[in-house]
């Protein structure tokens, strides 16, 4: 057998098997209900993760000595399992089985994780510059809102 030969079989052989394994996530994909779908798709959104984060900025802004109630709190209240849980439902409810499966077959692929990572890193930037504006502008709004109410008051 020639060289090219040889290349062209194993060629033929990993692009087939890749085929093959494509199809058969794809069939397997089928074979499952849209909240299974959903709770896979979980596995790549990390919306767990995202939650124990979001309590822990929002403890990280409190007093050192109140951190340990107030994540115990936060974790009880935010229950991150009940919120997955939850979140797992409403993606069943909100995108079509056809839709679940591309989504999945998409955050499978290198591209796909790379962008879940970063949205996360995204919506973190996003989150700080919100908080930014929110404590520039908080201040002005306030006082703002109590001169016109101190004003109604006295006329």
């Amino acid at each position: 057998m020639t060289t090219s030969r040889i290349i062209f079989l194993l060629a033929f052989i990993v692009v087939t098997s890749l085929s093959f394994s494509a199809f058969s996530q794809s069939k397997a994909l089928q074979d499952k209900t849209s909240i299974e779908l959903a709770q896979d798709l979980q596995g790549y959104w990390s919306t767990q993760a995202q939650i124990t984060k979001f309590i822990e900025v929002l403890v990280q802004k409190l007093p050192v000595a109140k951190r340990p109630e107030a994540r115990e709190t936060l974790t009880y209240i935010l229950s991150p399992e009940k919120i997955e849980e939850l979140s797992a439902e409403i993606m069943a409810e909100t995108f079509t089985k056809p839709e679940l499966i591309k989504l999945i077959e998409f955050y499978a692929t290198p591209l796909g994780r790379s962008a879940e990572n970063k949205r996360v890193e995204y919506q973190e930037k996003l989150s700080v510059e919100m908080q930014k504006m929110i404590e520039a502008r908080a201040q002005e709004v306030y006082e703002e809102r109590n001169g016109k109410q101190a004003s109604e008051k006295e006329e």
